[in-house]
């Protein structure tokens, strides 16, 4: 059998087809670019709760540095405002529907306490097993304050602060709803009193 070399040089050439691994890797740089470019916060924890990053407008809206909080619990920023049952409630529906979203308040790292919009979502692997939670959020306090004045707006004269009309409509109708329970009340209480003589 003839030699595979002999004197002359000879090339092997191996080609691979990189493609998928080159898009791939521009799929990585472009969601890269979003993480750190956008205006919301963004926050990833492990499957613990754990955070493992965040972006730089989680830091401008916190005041947490990314050094700060790589590691710690995502609880650590909790205000204090909701009770136990409702973060069982919101982690019940994470796990069974992969996602949650709603509004929360936490504390900021100078300790003001602030209302934000979170959406979180379970990230998982080809196996169908979650390995990360990712929550993006926005800083709605300026909207809840527009709220709070239109509500003020509609219901209280802006010269003497006090109620206008619709507000005390709303509270008289409420008044007399409780005084015509009340008598209501009192009359059973009187036929009963009558009856047991």
């Amino acid at each position: 059998s003839a030699p595979f070399f002999t004197d002359k040089k000879s090339w092997i050439v191996i080609i691979r087809d990189i493609s998928k691994r080159v898009k791939m890797e521009e799929g990585l740089r472009l969601m890269a670019k979003i993480f750190e470019n956008s205006h919301d916060a963004i926050m990833i924890t492990d499957t613990d709760a754990r955070i493992v990053n965040v972006n730089a407008a989680f830091t401008e809206i916190t005041g947490y540095s990314r050094e700060e909080v790589i590691g710690k619990s995502s609880k650590f920023m909790n205000s204090g405002f909701h009770d136990k049952a409702f973060y069982e409630n919101m982690w019940r529906q994470l796990q069974k529907t992969g996602q949650w979203c709603g509004e929360i308040w936490d504390k900021k790292k100078n300790g003001d306490v602030f209302p934000k919009w979170l959406s979180i979502s379970a990230v998982a692997d080809e196996r169908d097993q979650v390995t990360h939670y990712v929550g993006i959020f926005t800083d709605i306090s300026q909207r809840k304050e527009a709220e709070n004045k239109l509500i003020s707006l509609a219901h209280y004269d802006q010269l003497t602060g006090l109620p206008n009309r619709t507000c005390s409509t709303k509270k008289c109708n409420g008044r007399l709803i409780w005084l015509t329970a009340g008598t209501i009340w009192w009359h059973c209480c009187f036929w009963i009193w009558i009856v047991s003589r």
